[in-house]
């Protein structure tokens, strides 16, 4: 299964590693690429499901321990989408001029970094792999972004499906008395659960119905150099530029090199483009990424 959904390797962190380590030195090493220093961003956004508190928002422990002191400082949670969510909410500050930069840390340990995964990897049936797979495709990561201001507003189309919400969960041990129809039973809490078909199926129609959008009111954007996808399987790579017709070669998907790293998927692929060549400042480029949820978001942005 593995082999058929193109995964070659993956990245964990290593004995001894610690999640705050690889945040920290991404955070550090953007502000250095940036110019920026400790006290001068504007908005600190984290913006990952990972996360150390539940109080306070984790960005405040981040920026605690990075010696960064933000005007502004909050956490964007919507799964494998809250890059994306974050770097709209990014532009409209931005726009507003309610900021002259923002900072989006992004960081995904669900393996090593959590307790909500590793049980997965001994299923007591063949028939738990339904929903235990995806936990076999993750890959580890911390990425930071630095954004600024741009002439040209980034454009972001969404499509959202809550029918599917139970489809992909991790839930807190007293979800059930919130969300009592999101469960079949009361033991499915502390779990990464993830039924990966039915989500593929319904992220391939999004996808098409979404670049159709795009195609109809911005022709220009389907000559895009790169496409940055979310990278739960290079299968979906292929389906996509199968049903839209942007050719395979120019999406830059990282499944096979580095796994599924969620939500840190668009920015983990914009620094490896960057240092192989692949892309330059200035360069408009396309992000489409789906979210447990269920979201979808087809998007351009400015490097």
């Amino acid at each position: 299964m593995l082999t058929y959904s193109g995964a070659e390797t993956r990245y964990w962190l290593d004995a001894g590693e610690s999640p705050w380590q690889l945040v920290r030195g991404s955070l550090v090493d953007a502000l250095q690429s940036a110019n920026l220093e400790p006290g001068d961003v504007d908005v600190f956004i984290y913006a990952s499901v990972s996360r150390g508190f539940l109080e306070p928002a984790e960005a405040y422990a981040v920026a605690h321990g990075a010696g960064i002191n933000p005007k502004q400082c909050f956490d964007v949670i919507e799964a494998c989408n809250s890059f994306s969510r974050a770097a709209q909410l990014a532009q409209l500050m931005l726009k507003a001029g309610e900021a002259a930069n923002v900072v989006i840390t992004v960081a995904e340990f669900c393996v090593n970094g959590s307790n909500y995964v590793l049980p997965n990897f001994a299923p007591s049936s063949l028939g738990d792999l339904a929903w235990s797979f995806p936990s076999y495709t993750l890959g580890e990561v911390a990425a930071t972004v630095v954004l600024t201001p741009e002439e040209r507003d980034w454009r972001f189309r969404i499509h959202t499906d809550v029918g599917l919400a139970p489809s992909c969960q991790v839930a807190l041990p007293h979800g059930p008395v919130y969300s009592p129809d999101m469960f079949q039973t009361s033991s499915q809490t502390e779990i990464f659960r993830s039924f990966g078909q039915p989500m593929h199926l319904a992220a391939v129609e999004a996808s098409r119905m979404l670049w159709n959008q795009m195609e109809k009111a911005n022709p220009e954007l389907v000559r895009a150099p790169i496409l940055f996808p979310h990278a739960p399987s290079r299968k979906l790579c292929e389906d996509f530029s199968r049903n839209t017709g942007y050719p395979l070669e120019r999406i830059f998907q990282l499944y096979t090199r580095f796994g599924n790293v969620g939500s840190a998927s668009v920015p983990l692929g914009v620094y490896v483009a960057m240092n192989e060549g692949h892309l330059k400042r200035g360069d408009t480029v396309l992000c489409m990424v789906g979210a447990a949820g269920m979201s979808f978001m087809l998007y351009d942005l400015t490097f």
